[in-house]
């Protein structure tokens, strides 16, 4: 696997969820070895836990206790994460994450007892090149839905066509477990397009650099809302205000970096164009 995608923050995350549970595969499966390759190689903090968490391991054979009847799926041949989450209407990367022993999404091993996640009225499936922006305005929702309803999909939404791990490109578009309901073309309390947007991390509005902000080199000026970073702020507080998508973000502050970079480069007292037009 490239380090690029072991270091990744849904292999890491997926990890660290293992060893946490203590009536999962992960003492037994051999993954302690392989988190302990991974803290060592991707430089996680000094001090993750690698250990089995407390309490005698037990074999997983079956859905987690909580698992309702009506949501157990039993693996066909040929199965994959994609074909049984348009088969049951739910996410793939959610499935992925709700289920330990799936490591690859492409090959569901026959036989393999799935918790299914709630399901919904509307899936999307991920097409190479797709932003999270684009698919959040071509279904109206926000960004930030796609990351709530779907699980794998890291805090910055920068991961909808992750590879390694597979977890599939089958998405949620609308609320696991009920329905959605479309907010009105003019609201203006960030649900959709953020401060004054329609949903495409673009502002409708225009603005000026405050009187005395120095704004950040590289910077655009074509801006909606601008904003000056204070000490402690990190960059996805800072875009979740205004509902900016992480990769628009750092695209119009190069200053910033790369989406990993941003809130190491983020320095307090400089002004940044938070909401582009």
């Amino acid at each position: 696997m490239p380090k690029a995608n072991l270091c990744s923050y849904c292999y890491t995350k997926k990890l660290a969820l293992m060893q946490q549970n203590r009536y999962g595969v992960y003492g037994d499966g051999g993954y302690q070895a392989t988190y302990d390759y991974v803290v060592k190689t991707c430089g996680l903090p000094i001090g993750t836990v690698t250990t089995p968490s407390s309490g005698k391991p037990v074999e997983n054979t079956t859905p987690a206790p909580t698992c309702q009847p009506s949501r157990l799926y039993i693996a066909k041949s040929g199965n994959t994460c994609d074909s049984i989450a348009k088969s049951n209407l739910v996410s793939s990367g959610s499935l992925f994450a709700m289920n330990p022993m799936l490591m690859d999404c492409a090959a569901v091993a026959a036989g393999s007892k799935l918790c299914l996640p709630p399901s919904c009225e509307k899936l999307y499936e991920v097409k190479t090149s797709d932003s999270c922006p684009e698919v959040a305005v071509d279904n109206q929702v926000s960004w930030q839905n796609i990351v709530q309803w779907n699980g794998m999909i890291d805090p910055y939404c920068s991961n909808i066509d992750q590879t390694e791990p597979n977890f599939g490109k089958t998405l949620s578009v609308s609320p696991p477990g009920g329905k959605f309901t479309k907010p009105p073309a003019n609201a203006t309390d960030g649900s959709t397009g953020g401060q004054g947007g329609s949903g495409d991390g673009y502002s409708d509005n225009t603005a000026v650099v405050p009187t005395g902000g120095n704004l950040a080199t590289g910077s655009t000026t074509r801006c909606g809302v601008f904003y000056t970073a204070q000490n402690g702020d990190i960059c996805e507080t800072v875009m979740l205000s205004a509902n900016t998508p992480a990769d628009l973000f750092v695209a119009v502050n190069p200053s910033l970096g790369t989406v990993q970079e941003c809130s190491s480069k983020l320095v307090a007292g400089l002004t940044y164009c938070n909401h582009p037009n």
